[in-house]
């Protein structure tokens, strides 16, 4: 889904590792259950971006997201992975 998501919005490395750590900002800020799922969901992006030719880049991003979906409650959990598209949580800044 993610992957796909890349390709259809072509979406610019920087963009998406400011929108990461805006979002982890925000976290910060709140609490809010849905931002850690919207972080872990950029963080993969990250991890998978064809412009990414770092494999530090990635091997970090792939521990992070399972840090931060380790955070998550469950019925948070329930409902990212009952849903088919979370398009929703994702942010775009420009």
């Amino acid at each position: 889904m993610n992957a796909e998501l890349l390709q259809e919005k072509e979406v610019e490395i920087d963009i998406l590792i400011t929108a990461t750590f805006y979002l982890m900002t925000r976290y910060a800020k709140s609490r809010d259950q849905e931002l850690i799922a919207a972080i872990s969901m950029h963080l993969e992006m990250l991890e998978n971006h064809p412009n990414s030719e770092s494999s530090v880049l990635e091997k970090s991003c792939k521990r992070l997201k399972a840090s931060w979906l380790s955070m998550l409650d469950d019925e948070t959990m329930k409902n990212i992975q009952s849903s088919t598209s979370n398009h929703s949580l994702l942010l775009n800044i420009h």
